[in-house]
This record gives structure tokens, sequence and C-alpha cells, in this order.
């Protein structure tokens, strides 16, 4: 895997609901395309990649409908998209519940021991898992079982993966080159997710909940201290929902003296539309495609 240009040029902030659609889009043809979904409890966002060219054709993100039942299922309307007929679906949920068991001691049949060993018990969730080759475990993760069952039906023969296992594979393998320690910061409302790798091995992979800039700066702050990293000379790549040139950025840059913007992969293609939108936004989509391929 590769990734393009770390330093985009500032972009204005996206409205908080858009849709990007290139010339070359068929909603005639879903089956040419690939769909993915990434589901936080804040936004929907989304990619539909056309399968034969490798190319990225349509992108978007639904501000969810806090006072509505089923949010998911307000934005998947939104969308009028027939999820039966792509060529495949995918879910992306992101969910705190999430843990790493080694390959050689991982029993499917226990994978709710695995959870609420670390998280307690949860009535409302089902447990559901998925390998990560590339060191050699399996992440185990939680879903709403509304929301599993909404996927059932509207998603029909779709796959549901945990954002951390992505983060992990795709970093993992960007990366294995690289001797020294990095730290890499995904941003979504709410929440930092941190994963520092180092020699081809991951050092931690986290989520903390964050209200303010200040926040996100302390967690990260208190991993660095927690594994002797130094603020001042340690590589560290933003992606997510943070802009050059925001408050967080701007915090971020007087402590970390080596951060950039992580880019997107050349190995895909992308439609003219992708020019208008950061692309360390949709890194967990864009990189979905390529651990799954």
């Amino acid at each position: 895997m590769e990734t393009g240009n770390n330093h985009p040029q500032p972009l204005p902030p996206l409205a908080p609901t858009f849709h990007l659609t290139g010339s070359a889009f068929q909603p005639d043809q879903p089956e040419q395309y690939r769909l993915t979904l990434e589901l936080d409890g804040y936004f929907l966002k989304y990619t539909a990649l056309h399968v034969a060219s490798r190319r990225f054709e349509k992108v978007g993100r639904i501000e969810l409908n806090q006072a509505a039942p089923a949010p998911w299922a307000d934005a998947w309307k939104q969308l009028s998209l027939p999820g039966e007929a792509f060529a495949s679906t995918h879910l992306i949920l992101h969910n705190k519940a999430y843990t790493l068991v080694p390959q050689g001691l991982f029993d499917a049949g226990g994978i709710n021991d695995y959870l609420n060993y670390h998280y307690g018990e949860d009535p409302q969730a089902m447990s559901q898992f998925m390998p990560l080759p590339v060191m050699n475990a399996v992440g185990v993760f939680r879903a709403d079982r509304n929301l599993h069952a909404w996927a059932l039906q509207h998603l029909p023969g779709g796959h549901i993966v945990h954002p951390m296992s992505i983060l992990i594979e795709s970093l993992l393998s960007l990366y294995k080159h690289e001797p020294k320690a990095q730290m890499f910061i995904h941003v979504r409302t709410g929440f930092i997710d941190v994963v520092v790798i180092s020699n081809r091995a991951l050092l931690l992979a986290n989520s903390f909940e964050c209200h303010s800039p200040e926040d996100h700066l302390y967690y990260v702050l208190f991993v660095m201290e927690q594994l002797a990293l130094t603020p001042s000379e340690t590589e560290t790549a933003l992606m997510g929902d943070i802009l050059e040139g925001d408050a967080l950025h701007l915090l971020m840059a007087q402590y970390l003296h080596h951060i950039r913007f992580e880019g997107r992969p050349l190995t895909i293609d992308y439609a003219d539309p992708y020019r208008d939108i950061p692309a360390h936004q949709f890194f967990i989509l864009h990189q979905e495609y390529l651990c799954a391929s």
C-alpha cells in the first residue's frame, strides 16, 4: 500500500451533510460497485467504488438525526441506494468494545467472554470478529443488535467490520519498513483513536473519549509518556475529522513537532469530486477496501 501527498492544501470545512458524485457514476448499475458505509454515533460516511476500474466514484457524509429512533435507518433512506443490488456491501461500525486475541488462542465460541472480561456484559449487543493476518491475531468487537438486524435486512450478505481492525491492519502494512515508532491519530466526534507501531509491531491501539481539543492532546501526550516517546521527535500522522489550521490541529502542532496529515492510497483511482475533500478524512473507508483486497 502507498499513500499520497501527506501535506494537503487547506480546504474549507465540509458541510455536516454532503454528497459528491463523479460524472461516470451509473446509479442504474449498482452491481458494478462496492458500497462501504462507516457509522459512528454522529455521522454516516459512505463510498461507492467501481470494481472493474478500482475507482471511487461516489463519496459523502450524512449527519445523523439524534432524535430518530434508528438514526442509521433514517440516514440510509436519504441515500436511496439499493443495498442488496451492489456487488458487495461493507459496514464499518465504531464501537468502544474492541479487543485483540492471538490467532492461536482464539475460540469463536468464546467471543462473548473476551469482551465481557474487558467491558462487562451488554445484552443489547452481539459479538463479531475479524481476522488480522498481518499480526496473526483476531479483532473481536460488538455491534448493536438492532443495527445488526437492520443491516441483515438492508445490506444482505454485507460484511461488518470494526475501524480499529482497519487502522491496525493498514498501518502495519503501510509502514512495515519503518523501524522508528510512529503514532497515528484518528479523530471523530467525541473520540480519538490512537495507534502506535514500531518495527513491524503494534505497541498500542486504543480509543479515548474526548470533549475538547485539550482532551485530545492530553491523551496523546499520556500515550507518549506511557510508551517513553518524545513529542518533539515522534512522527505523528493525523486522519479523520480534523482539518489543517483548525483549533485541534494548531494545538497539537504546538507540542508535536513532526506532525502530518495522512494521504490517500495511490493504488486506487478517484473521480474528480475527490479533489474537494481532504484525503485524510476518509482514510478508514479507503483502507477498508485495500485490507479486504
